[in-house]
Order: C-alpha cells, then structure tokens, then sequence
C-alpha cells in the first residue's frame, strides 16, 4: 500500500524525524489555516507521484491564497485519481535538497539505504545520468544502522561531518519506520538542509507490504479499506480475494489461483486484441461457494460479457470448481457466457458436473490458445 504524504508525514512523525508544519483538509471544510506559517505550498492528496507536473503542488503566500488553492486542487483528479484531501504546509527554505531511503532490496535479501547528496524532483534523471551520484549502504536486519553507515554515507557523497548527528538520528529513525511498519520503501525526498543548517524531511513516500497489513497494521488496513471507492475491491476482500481492474475498455474478465496463471492468461487475450477489464486471484482452497462468488465480482461489472476462469484444481478438487462455476452460470446475464481451463484432480469428475448446465454457456478448453481462440471468434477479434 502506497501512503500518501500526509500519512506517511504522521509515520515520520511518530520516529521524532523533523517534518515541516502543516495541516489535511477534505471537501466540504472549512479550512483552519492559523497554525500554518506562510509562505506555505498546498499539495493535493493521491497514492501516486507526478503530483507537481500535473499541477497538484502549488505555493501559496497567505491563507487567503491558500484557501483558494484548496478549493481548485480538490477538484482535480490526477493520473486517474481523484483529489480528496489536501495538504498545507509551510515552505522551506533551504540551502541543500538530499535523497534519502531505505527499500527492501529482493536481490540481496536485505534493507539497503539509496543516498544522494543531490534529491529533489530530478532524482530519477540524477540517477540516469549520474548514478556514481546515488551511493548505496545494506542493512544486515539484526544489526541495524550504524554509525559506520552514516560517515560511509556522507564520505562517499561529499558532505560535510556537521551533520553527522542529525543524519544519523534521521537514518536510525527511519529504518524504525521501515522495520516497524513491514515497509517495501520509506523514502524522503527531499531531505532539507535549511539555512540554519537542521535537516527536515520536506516530503515523504511509504510503501507498506499488504501482506503484512492483516497481521501486524490494522490502522492502515482500516484507512486502505476507507480510501478505496470501487466497491467490487472491498467486496473482494471481504471475500479474501484478490480483484484488481486492469481496462475499464474490457469486455473480458478473468479468474484464477495464482498470480502467474492470471498473468499468463492476460498475455494469451492480449496478443488477439483483447483487453482484460479485471482480473480476481481466488487463492487457495476456495470452495464452490466461493468460486460462484467471485464470479459474481466480476460478472457484475457493466459491459462484461465474458470470463476466462483458468484454475488449477490441487488443494482445491476440480469437482468442486465445478460446482461453484455451474452455479454461477445458471445465473449470468443475457450473453454472458464463461470459458473454463480446468486441471488437476477429479478433472474427469469436474467435467461431467459441468456438462449438466442447462444454460450452455461454459465452454471448456484445454489450453490457453484455445481459450483466446474462443473468446476471438465470439468477440470478433483479429
């Protein structure tokens, strides 16, 4: 899950990591801007960056201005999502900008620290152009910072030592959030050297592993689930399943138990010209109840005509898929129709429960080629 700022703000916060003062404010308040120093920057609210190019950070110089800003920002909608909060906060000025953040490095199967004494909204062309720029530090997770990550740091990149002390509290403190929160990312950029010399963390991005949510972050599974307005997601995990749209184009959808096979069935629809709007991950062990659910996630979903069900029958016996998928048939709509790619045990049993549709709309196929063969000659695709 991708925090947006004035989340990820409260994380940094929480750590004693220094953040510039600033207060949220949604549609439809009234906005209390006196604890605000001005001149201040209004920044809308989205889990996605590119917020500045597309006019979504703007500066203000009193809260008059400000006011006005909000109103404007929350009206917008950036790279797909919609603006409902807006964040206030003072401008800092500065004498230096940093990059500092610590990812979870799949690779070397560690936390690594990404470090550049040049940070700002040009990192990623810094790091194109300039990547000796970019100095890199793993994290051994049962050691944690240490003094020697920071004076390598700040070596390698040319600063001076004066900071040594508060850099090394900011970098202690946000390998806590990172660790604490079960993060993929926790990043600030930039980290400010203003022009009394402190370090202040401008702006944030945390990334939260979602596997991890159910276990240990219900705060943040409760505030991912209060975002989210696509009520076949919520529907989704109530179910414990997995719905992600994909082309709101699509007039095909897909089902399976595993994120390889949802991919690879992606790929086989795709290369006849054939979008998907959404795909769902069952998981494991579904049972025919819960397959006839998930179908009807998908089919719901207005234009959909049809569904491309690849599903491996292991923990899950194929006689059972059957079962769920017969159910779910005899209740599509007009058109509607499913295609079933079926394997694994008690397929011959799973086989003969789906010949009794009386509704003859599944079609069964045995390989992905056939399937978008299939769904080419009913949809009139090259």
């Amino acid at each position: 899950m991708l925090l947006m700022e004035y989340l990820a703000r409260d994380l940094l916060a929480e750590k004693n990591i220094p953040i510039p003062r600033g207060r949220v404010v949604s549609p439809g308040e009234t906005p209390d801007l006196s604890d605000v120093r001005f001149p201040a920057v209004v920044k809308a609210q989205v889990p996605t960056g590119g917020r500045g190019k597309a006019g979504g950070i703007l500066p203000v110089m009193n809260a008059k201005e400000a006011k006005a800003v909000i109103q404007n920002i929350l009206g917008m909608t950036i790279k797909g999502f919609p603006v409902e909060r807006a964040l206030v906060v003072e401008k800092i000025n500065g004498k230096r900008e940093l990059y500092l953040a610590i990812l979870l490095d799949r690779g070397r199967k560690c936390p690594t620290v990404i470090f550049s004494a040049s940070g700002g909204v040009e990192i990623e062309e810094i790091a194109r152009t300039k990547p000796d720029s970019v100095i890199r530090a793993e994290i051994e997770p049962t050691v944690g910072v240490r003094e020697y990550h920071t004076r390598y740091l700040l070596d390698r990149a040319g600063l001076e030592e004066t900071c040594f002390f508060q850099f090394h509290e900011i970098l202690e403190n946000l390998y806590r959030v990172f660790w604490d929160r079960d993060c993929l990312l926790a990043e600030i950029n930039p980290l400010m050297i203003d022009e009394e010399g402190n370090l202040i963390a401008v702006d944030a991005k945390i990334n939260v592993d979602d596997s991890a949510m159910t276990i240990h972050h219900s705060d943040l599974l409760e505030l991912r689930d209060s975002l989210e307005r696509d009520e076949r997601v919520l529907e989704a995990r109530k179910n414990k399943f997995l719905f992600i749209p994909v082309a709101a184009e699509g007039r095909i959808t897909i089902m399976s138990n595993g994120s390889g096979m949802l991919m690879a069935s992606m790929d086989a629809l795709q290369q006849r010209g054939l979008p998907a709007r959404s795909v769902l991950d069952l998981g494991g062990g579904a049972t025919a109840d819960r397959i006839a659910k998930g179908i009807g996630i998908l089919m719901e979903q207005p234009g959909v005509e049809g569904l491309f069900a690849n599903i491996f029958g292991g923990i899950t016996r194929c006689d059972e898929i059957a079962a769920g998928v017969k159910t779910a048939a005899e209740s599509l709509r007009d058109g509607q129709f499913i295609v079933l790619r079926l394997e694994g045990t008690n397929k011959p049993q799973g086989r003969e429960i789906l010949q009794s549709v009386s509704r003859n709309n599944v079609v069964l196929v045995e390989k992905l080629s056939e399937a978008a063969g299939v769904f080419a000659e009913r949809m009139g695709a090259v």
